[in-house]
């Protein structure tokens, strides 16, 4: 448990060992029946302001709001607002702040709309206070008024506190991977997008002039090349302005495929080949920019190191709330590996480790990460991309691995299996409940015998 001292630093008015005082504490005990009725009363109010909102909207949904997030406040509420006597007890509280800072952070909401929603609550409060009749005279009641305030107000401070330094650490961790991020392996994936491009506008003047019924249609922003630009792009790129005109080529390379003017084809035809190339050239001068950057992946793998997964995985979930799509996590994990750095020792340890890695980063797409996510373990991230076409392709690594002869030794090779988990995202604002999700399927695969997959 964090030690008492470290939680009550930090605070800018009363910490919360001073505000949980005898006479505090008599004080809410006496208040506990206004507080069972108000605090309903203030998560309903809390979320109808959030959610008219434009703003905070985009954060919620109705069904996570009533499914999940007002049982969270209520307890949250529930907890702060009762007395405590003991120092365990408030620790637990100051680390339930922290927790909800930490959260926050990782959703990436707006420190002034968390702020601006806490005045919903106080207000909830105080109007019942003030509306209290027996046993509060007006003295107590403004005691009380004056105790809630201290109490969000000390728990906003924290929250914010902790929401800071993480999302700090984030943006740091976001510039970090872009600064470190491998020029050859970038140049390859430019190299493959572009080739990858060309072969879309191929596919798709043969779908124009095809007369075969049923050919797909291919959409430009949808295939492995728009994918890889939406969200891969931004994240090894330090130069946001290239970035954006890149992107901006291509959502009007798709204006221009779904409205073509089929009485002047060759003037369609010409802007769309106009607006490949032109985005062809852009990335190749991206290309030799980021060519001098120096290494950053991890030094066995060649994977992406788990410092990086935050900023990553936090971009992929608000690109997914903003624009209703999906992701999916891949937890991967190499059955018994201490037992074959044991038998086979560690050289053969990591030549697993860097063949399992290999297999990772060849069956997924260009637009898709593969981290080492510690030890024996990975995790691949899916953007768009369902839970169906994620088991596919955690099913695809898992047989390539198992089909795999690992050179131990002395003319010997050795079989290696893997067992996976795979969770989709689903609108959860916190990305840490996907990767909880798809690791808790990953024990699941454990427990059945291991070497499958489970989601």
């Amino acid at each position: 448990m964090t030690d008492l001292k470290d939680c009550l630093t930090g605070f800018h008015s009363y910490c919360f060992k001073e505000i949980y005082s005898q006479p505090h504490n008599a004080l809410l005990v006496q208040a506990e029946p206004v507080f069972d009725k108000s605090i309903p009363i203030a998560t309903d109010f809390f979320y109808e302001q959030l959610m008219a909102n434009d703003d905070s909207a985009k954060f919620l949904s109705t069904e996570l709001v009533q499914t999940r997030l007002k049982n969270d406040l209520t307890a949250w509420l529930k907890q702060l607002l009762s007395p405590k006597a003991e120092p365990d007890e408030i620790v637990r509280v100051i680390e339930a702040q922290r927790h909800v800072g930490e959260v926050h952070a990782r959703i990436n909401i707006p420190m002034e709309l968390v702020s601006t929603s806490m005045f919903f609550i106080k207000h909830t409060f105080f109007t019942a206070v003030y509306e209290a009749g027996e046993p509060f005279n007006s003295e107590d009641k403004i005691q009380l008024i004056l105790l809630i305030d201290s109490l969000l107000m000390n728990s906003l401070n924290l929250i914010n506190e902790v929401y800071l330094k993480d999302v700090v650490k984030h943006k740091r961790a976001a510039l970090d991977y872009q600064y470190h991020s491998s020029p050859k392996d970038t140049a390859l994936e430019i190299v493959k997008i572009k080739s990858k491009l060309y072969n879309w506008l191929a596919d798709y003047f043969g779908y124009m002039t095809s007369v075969t019924p049923g050919m797909k249609f291919p959409e430009a922003e949808a295939n492995e090349c728009g994918l890889w630009i939406t969200h891969k792009l931004p994240l090894i790129a330090k130069n946001k302005g290239p970035v954006e005109e890149i992107q901006a080529l291509l959502h009007k390379l798709q204006r221009e495929i779904r409205s073509r003017d089929r009485d002047d084809m060759s003037k369609h035809v010409g802007q769309v080949r106009s607006l490949v190339k032109e985005i062809n050239f852009l990335l190749s001068a991206l290309s030799e920019k980021i060519i001098k950057e120096s290494e950053q992946q991890d030094g066995l793998t060649n994977l992406i190191s788990r410092r990086y997964l935050a900023p990553i995985i936090q971009s992929e979930t608000q690109t997914a709330l903003r624009t209703q799509t999906r992701y999916a996590v891949v937890m991967m994990d190499i059955d018994d590996f201490k037992v074959i750095n044991d038998q086979y020792g560690h050289l053969t340890g990591d030549k697993v480790l860097l063949e399992v890695g290999r297999i990772a980063k060849e069956e997924i797409r260009i637009s898709d990460y593969a981290f080492r996510y510690g030890g024996e373990e990975f995790l691949l991230l899916l953007p768009e991309c369902d839970l169906e076409e994620a088991v596919n392709v955690a099913e695809k690594v898992r047989q390539k691995v198992c089909d795999m002869p690992i050179e131990a030794g002395d003319a010997a090779s050795i079989s290696v299996t893997c067992s996976l988990g795979v969770a989709e995202f689903t609108d959860h604002p916190d990305y840490m409940t996907v990767i909880k999700a798809a690791d808790d399927k990953l024990y699941e695969s454990k427990h059945k015998g291991k070497n499958c997959t489970s989601y």
